[in-house]
């Protein structure tokens, strides 16, 4: 059934049920539609201009080539839905939940985005350019080619996703929740990732070279061929953390934590890893040549084959470590 303006308000206004409607190619300007449940609706190639939808639902609803533009959406939900050929431009899209919804050629630009949640969702071909997605919650999404430029994402989540085919540009990646994902190749070098969390994420063959890895957590990472070369990494957690040929030489790393992990083959050289705690951990075939060891703990770890050549010892700790060095 296709409406015309007055009708469709005037339902709008007596709180009759939307429901598989026909609403494509109209405009809405200047409409509020707070509140309101769309159930099937077809909305395709729909303009949303300067339209607030606060506490809207749209259900099972066809938002194919539609745009919304200086809109305010605040605290909306978009169920069971297709968004394919969709564009935001200067909105303000805060809490909003996308679930189990297709987000196909999707764009979002200059606009805040933030504190959302996207579940379940397919997103493909899909870019965020100079908006903020700050707290925004991405879970159970298959992501293909997914792009982030020139955006805030401060404390955003990625959890338990396969983020191969992301590609980040000039982003604010402070605090973000990476677990339990898939970062392989991925480059964050020169990045400011303090805060950040790698927990239990595969980060095979990725480079963090000169990034500020501040208080990160790499607890339970898989960090095989890794860069991490002149990174900023006080305070840094990689307990349980297990990888080959890693590389963190360069770098400073005072008081991390190392406990547990599990390291062969990897280079720490010319780093300072002052007051760092290595207990249990294990570092067999690494080098440590030419480190700051300063009160550094390796008690009980495993340190066969490993090497600390013209390295600051002071009060470094090896009791019961395993170690071929008789001089330690």
């Amino acid at each position: 059934m296709h409406l015309n303006d007055k009708l469709l308000k005037e339902w709008i206004d007596n709180g009759v049920p939307l429901k598989g409607l026909d609403l494509s190619n109209r405009t809405f300007n200047h409409w509020d539609l707070s509140g309101v449940v769309f159930d099937n609706i077809n909305f395709s190639n729909t303009k949303f201009i300067d339209v607030r939808l606060s506490q809207t639902t749209f259900n099972s609803c066809d938002l194919t080539g539609c745009s919304f533009e200086d809109c305010y959406v605040l605290d909306a939900f978009i169920n069971d839905s297709k968004a394919e050929n969709f564009y935001i431009k200067d909105s303000y899209f805060y809490s909003v939940k996308w679930t189990n919804s297709k987000l196909i050629k999707f764009s979002v630009f200059n606009s805040y985005f933030s504190k959302g949640a996207i579940l379940r969702c397919t997103l493909s071909n899909v870019s965020f350019l100079t908006s903020d997605l700050s707290e925004t919650l991405f879970a159970e999404v298959d992501l293909t080619e997914v792009s982030f430029k020139n955006c805030q994402m401060y404390k955003a989540i990625f959890y338990d996703l396969d983020c191969r085919s992301i590609k980040i540009k000039n982003c604010k990646l402070n605090h973000i929740v990476w677990s339990k994902s898939k970062l392989i190749g991925a480059n964050f070098d020169k990045y400011d990732l303090k805060l950040c969390s790698f927990t239990d994420s595969d980060l095979t063959n990725s480079s963090f070279n000169k990034a500020n890895l501040t208080q990160c957590s790499f607890k339970g990472s898989k960090l095989d061929n890794v860069l991490m070369n002149e990174c900023i990494a006080p305070f840094s957690v990689f307990v349980e953390a297990h990888g080959q040929n890693l590389s963190i030489q360069n770098a400073d790393l005072k008081q991390a934590v190392f406990a547990q992990a599990n390291f062969e083959k990897s280079h720490f050289d010319n780093s300072d890893l002052s007051l760092t705690h290595w207990k249990k951990a294990s570092a067999i075939n690494c080098s440590f040549n030419n480190c700051n060891l300063y009160y550094t703990d390796f008690s009980y770890s495993n340190l066969n084959e490993s090497t600390f050549d013209e390295s600051n010892l002071r009060e470094t700790r090896f009791h019961r470590a395993l170690t071929e060095q008789s001089d330690l």
